[in-house]
């Protein structure tokens, strides 16, 4: 009898035990993708697809998680009074994959790799930072001037495997790379076959738990492919559909996440070339918003009268502002200038819409001459997209020192925003207020909505809680919490 419940219990052990590992062997998801992966080394990224896996892989110091700022690496932090400079501790548990501990030296070599590889316009920002250790658990960061997104900017900032890295260097494009990473997720292999496979595997090392055992990035040469595949229950996910893209068939077998994105889409004027302070007025007046919403995107995006859209405004802790109206046809409306705008996604239809009810002409271009034609002024209004990051960095567009859509000289608004990068005094969310109320004041654009992005997501998965992303890369900030039912 003892010797037959030892081989009954051991049978039931070996039973769970490949039950066990046939559950964890299923716990796998699959995403397809339309855009090629090469390289997956931070900062040297060229597409949306190879960022959103290198993010992670290597996630960075601080990270925008539904518009709150998170942390996988640092368990407290604090900023000065004057706002230059940031003492980090980090939690004491913190690996590599490859089971080397991760330190304050790591950061700072994640600092330096970034100032030196970073696009431009992330490293002359960095460039005002300096990391100073004090053990491997602390350290401080120190700016050279006050900046009140100087938190927010670390979001820019990879904790990187020094040891790792300098075993490749100069060779910073190799693959191999992707191996070692502090991420709940890291590289296993590529796999070249009918159609490419990146593979990432959990990285036992990581401090959260993790429930999916990998991940499977499956390269498709087009959406339509992606979609086939979706229909055959070969991939469990897929984003950046077109609205009309998506089968009514497919509907019954997804969740569809709409994420918000800090964006918006609104006709920009050119102030030297028109007075638009009534064409503003009537448009504000008229139910040009709702149309586009319903006509153009079947409901699935945010009406916005001012830059930002009720859930970004709920993230900045600010109000709606009042806009002035009048259904009064303007003498200037069919005046003979054209609407310029880009040949890809919504804007024609926009814009077909805007002849259809308006009578405005318009003329389509590439994005690429469109560009151009943004940079030499060479226009009297342009139908376009704006995505302005977050926390918003407004004066990219808006400003003298920026792209300047509106070619206005406002040395108000102008104040605002130098108080709103250095002036320690001010709540830097909220100050954005006053920075829109100012652009609203002169009159020259109309804001229409800020379209949702799409992830379509099998309903086998749970635990996918994001509504707010700061950018499509960032979508899989805790995707540690995914798991397969």
């Amino acid at each position: 009898f003892i010797i037959f419940s030892l081989i009954f219990l051991s049978s039931f052990f070996f039973f769970l035990f490949l039950n066990f590992n046939s559950e964890n062997k299923d716990k796998i998801y699959r995403e397809g993708v339309t855009e090629d992966v090469k390289n997956l080394t931070p900062y040297f990224t060229t597409n949306e697809t190879e960022k959103t896996i290198s993010n992670i892989i290597f996630p960075s110091l601080f990270e925008i998680y539904n518009g709150q700022l998170i942390s996988k690496f640092v368990s407290s932090y604090s900023l000065n009074s004057e706002k230059n400079q940031i003492e980090i501790t980090l939690f004491d548990n913190l690996f590599w994959s490859d089971g080397e501990k991760l330190t304050t030296e790591d950061i700072r070599f994640g600092l330096e790799f970034a100032k030196k590889f970073a696009p431009s316009q992330i490293s002359k920002i960095l460039a005002k930072y300096s990391f100073q250790i004090i053990n491997e658990n602390q350290g401080f960061f120190k700016l050279s001037s006050p900046l009140n997104y100087g938190l927010y900017y670390l979001k820019y900032v990879k904790p990187l495997p020094s040891k790792h890295f300098s075993k490749f260097s100069p060779d910073f494009l190799n693959p191999e790379l992707a191996k070692v990473g502090s991420g709940p997720f890291v590289l296993e292999n590529i796999i070249f076959s009918e159609n490419k496979k990146i593979v990432l595997k959990k990285n036992k090392n990581f401090r959260e738990k993790v429930y999916l055992e990998k991940i499977e990035f499956i390269y498709f040469e087009n959406m339509r492919e992606a979609i086939n595949a979706f229909l055959l229950k070969e991939i469990d996910g897929l984003s950046g559909l077109s609205y009309p893209e998506i089968p009514p068939n497919l509907k019954t077998r997804v969740r569809i996440y709409n994420l918000v994105l800090p964006r918006v889409i609104g006709i920009f004027f050119n102030k030297e070339k028109i007075n638009s302070e009534n064409l503003i007025d009537y448009l504000n007046a008229s139910n040009l918003r709702a149309e586009v919403l319903n006509s153009v995107f079947k409901n699935r995006g945010e009406i916005t009268k001012g830059i930002f859209s009720n859930s970004i405004r709920k993230i900045l802790g600010i109000e709606e502002p009042n806009f002035s109206s009048n259904p009064v046809k303007p003498e200037n409306l069919n005046k003979d200038f054209e609407i310029y705008t880009a040949s890809s996604f919504f804007y024609p239809d926009i814009a077909r819409i805007l002849r259809d009810k308006y009578g405005f002409k318009f003329r389509v271009f590439t994005n690429e001459e469109l560009n151009e034609i943004i940079k030499t002024k060479n226009y009297t209004a342009i139908l376009y997209g704006i995505n302005y990051n977050f926390p918003p960095q407004l004066n990219f567009f808006f400003s003298q020192a920026g792209l300047n859509l509106n070619s206005i000289s406002d040395p108000l608004l102008e104040k605002k925003f130098f108080d709103l990068n250095q002036n320690p005094e001010i709540d830097p969310l909220k100050f954005n207020k006053e920075i829109e109320l100012e652009i609203l004041k002169n009159k020259t654009n109309f804001f229409i909505i800020n379209p949702y992005y799409q992830f379509l997501l099998s309903k086998d998965f749970v635990g996918y809680n994001t509504f707010f992303i700061s950018e499509i890369s960032e979508r899989f900030i805790k995707i540690q919490d995914m798991d397969k039912k």
